[in-house]
């Protein structure tokens, strides 16, 4: 398998999807919230560039914190240690819960996965979930702001995703 380009949304008074390669590029010295980023690692990684203010960052997590990995419990230490901030037990489809109001010029959800194939309310859980996140993310997304997904390109996700779709549900398409 392989990282297919990001889908990201850029909302406005034309809103689209467009497919990039560069998602990093979008990682930049504003705010930055990762969503649902696993072990950590790539938050963390870009929060070491230098076009990248650490205290603008927010890497979330599913998992509680006792629920971590070693690997993200490491990760979580060195992204505080940089300035960033960290939180465990975060719903994709329910951010406000944790993150209050905030508001980011990037929100970046990699790899949404259900590890489900059994349809939600007559669709694949996978697109469930990407619709359910990009409600509650439109939320918290700064005027000019984007949301990128990564997704992977491999025949078990074909068509999981329908981001168009997921994006017209809410009518910002």
């Amino acid at each position: 398998m392989k990282l297919e380009q990001a889908t990201i949304l850029v909302p406005g008074p034309s809103p689209k999807w467009v497919r990039r390669n560069l998602i990093l590029s979008r990682v930049q010295a504003e705010s930055v919230l990762f969503v649902a980023e696993g072990n950590l690692s790539f938050a963390l990684t870009m929060s070491r560039k230098p076009s990248v203010a650490a205290s603008s960052v927010l890497a979330t997590v599913y998992e509680a914190e006792g629920d971590l990995t070693d690997t993200a419990y490491d990760n979580a230490r060195k992204l505080l240690k940089l300035g960033c901030s960290v939180k465990t037990g975060v719903d994709a489809t329910h951010l406000s819960d944790t993150i209050g109001k905030r508001q980011f010029r990037t929100i970046i959800f990699q790899f949404p996965n259900v590890a489900s194939r059994d349809p939600r309310y007559g669709q694949n859980p996978n697109h469930v979930l990407v619709t359910r996140f990009l409600k509650t993310a439109t939320n918290h997304l700064k005027p000019g702001g984007v949301v990128a997904i990564s997704t992977l390109d491999s025949p078990f996700y074909e068509g999981a995703f329908k981001m168009v779709e997921a994006a017209r549900n809410l009518r910002v398409c």
